[in-house]
């Protein structure tokens, strides 16, 4: 493992996103007792990303901060306590909470972790599919309440 890894951070509260991100490093530690380290190989780019930069979701949200709904890649290492994944693993995660999928790796919790078969970045687009699928659906009033 490098000593240090490179990640984009808000400091700037603007929906110009390269007005409102920096590339800083850090440092790459062991992952926590509770956590999972991913080598961070694919980001979704979502529009998403600019309300967050601009701090649409959390007016209150303090500078800086991280950005990136979506990440894709492989497992570096888990903690001690982690036993629901493995070393090597290819995974995904989406929506972690702060976002912070614009990094070279990402420290996050097991259950914060989808495994995927293979390191695909379609698999990226497939998150958020469902979702604005369904919320489409339900603006043209077709899905009713109960339904499935």
């Amino acid at each position: 493992m490098s000593k240090t890894f490179q990640k984009l951070s808000v400091i700037k509260k603007t929906s110009n996103f390269r007005e409102a991100v920096k590339v800083v490093s850090v440092p790459l530690v062991a992952p926590g007792d509770d956590q999972v380290l991913i080598k961070n190989i694919y980001a979704g780019v979502n529009a998403t990303d600019v309300n967050i930069t601009a701090s649409r979701y959390d007016p209150n949200a303090e500078l800086p901060f991280d950005v990136g709904l979506e990440g894709l890649g492989v497992i570096e290492a888990v903690g001690k306590n982690v036993t629901t994944h493995k070393v090597g693993q290819n995974v995904m995660t989406f929506g972690v909470n702060p976002p912070r999928a614009y990094s070279e790796y990402l420290y996050v919790k097991p259950e914060e972790v989808i495994p995927i078969p293979s390191l695909k970045p379609e698999f990226l687009g497939l998150l958020i599919a469902g979702l604005t699928a369904t919320i489409g659906l339900d603006e043209l009033g077709r899905i009713q309440k109960g339904d499935k």
